[in-house]
């Protein structure tokens, strides 16, 4: 029982310095523009504390563009991975779509409707959700 109880601090410690670590990631300079072929589109800024206020619409000719800084404590770094995850806010099929991120932690990606594999594409109504993922190895 000893043994047990030595071995459990050390583990629930191990465990919320992970959390601590993952927990430090964030973003700052976030935008989502939605860019037609042929004309300006709509642009929106957000952040961690203030998501958009609606879903985001999307016409087949129409683009997406997000672009972040990623921050770790607070500092511009890259991490080891950044995805940009859209959502059908009715079937909550979801798609992800990897971030080019630079070493100062400046992220982009550019996501056009009809390059979605066809089975995203035919399912993916005009309406969709914006989810960022950052995440770092341990």
């Amino acid at each position: 029982m000893r043994f047990l109880r030595s071995f459990v601090t050390p583990l629930v410690l191990l465990a919320a310095g992970a959390a601590q670590a993952a927990s430090s990631w964030g973003f700052e300079d976030a935008t989502v523009q939605v860019n037609a072929k042929k004309a300006a589109g709509t642009k929106e800024k957000f952040s961690e504390a203030k998501p958009l206020s609606h879903p985001i619409t999307i016409s087949n000719t129409e683009s997406v563009k997000v672009l972040l800084v990623a921050k770790d404590g607070g500092k511009g770094k890259r991490p080891h991975q950044a995805f940009v995850v859209l959502q059908d806010e009715v079937s909550g099929l979801e798609a992800p779509f990897p971030m080019t991120v630079k070493e100062n932690g400046k992220a982009v990606v550019d996501i056009v409707r009809h390059h979605f594999w066809p089975t995203y594409s035919t399912l993916f109504p005009p309406n969709v959700y914006l989810d960022i993922l950052l995440s770092e190895t341990i």
